[in-house]
């Protein structure tokens, strides 16, 4: 009878844990100064294309303490890119092999958050972040090297997090069909991809 009431409660005790550590992943939002930028790279490229897009999303659920409970997405509107030329962003948006009628978004969807269990306030930890990468219809599972800092909640100033990823991505790789010639003088073979993720904890709903 001892040992069943000493079982019990390490299962009591265990629940609630588990219920504690769930309740601390909350979600976090867009804030200020978030931005994804790229350049086109390639042994053909003469004159590179490069901007960033001005619309991204992100619904992420996470504990910074707790790193492995993290899940969550970001998309970007593609028809959202600005370059340093006007015309290279209509002939983007109108590109056949982008197809962004047909595809208007970039998706990356977190699976796993690796290299750290959990943040630091105001340090910044290196990651790898697991996950899907679908453009233009196609998805690949992908590994991210990036960094995170932590910012604690101060006065009336909420949590935040600043991530930092750099990556590449291949069009031959999500069937993005570069014609040759002056397209791809520009738009080569590849893009260098950079991410800055600015994050801040969401406001509790009202009740």
């Amino acid at each position: 009878m001892l040992r069943r009431a000493a079982f019990a409660a390490l299962t009591l005790a265990l629940a609630a844990t588990a219920g504690s550590a769930e309740a601390q992943r909350t979600a976090w939002q867009i804030d200020d100064g978030t931005a994804v930028r790229f350049v086109c790279q390639g042994p053909q490229v003469e004159s590179a294309a490069e901007g960033r897009f001005s619309s991204v999303n992100a619904r992420l659920e996470m504990d910074p303490t707790e790193l492995q409970t993290a899940r969550g997405a970001v998309q970007v509107l593609l028809a959202s890119i600005t370059t340093d030329l006007g015309g290279w962003d209509a002939m983007f948006r109108a590109a056949p092999f982008l197809a962004l009628d047909e595809h208007p978004r970039a998706t990356f969807e977190l699976l796993a958050v690796e290299g750290a269990e959990r943040l630091r306030p105001g340090r910044w930890t290196r990651l790898r972040l697991r996950g899907r990468m679908t453009v233009k219809g196609t998805m690949r599972e992908v590994e991210v090297p990036a960094r995170a800092r932590w910012t604690a909640a101060e006065g009336d100033e909420p949590e935040r997090v600043e991530l930092r990823a750099r990556f590449r991505i291949d069009w031959d790789d999500y069937d993005i069909a570069v014609p040759d010639g002056w397209t791809r003088n520009f738009a080569g073979d590849r893009a260098r991809v950079d991410v800055v993720l600015k994050l801040r904890r969401a406001a509790p709903a009202a009740e």
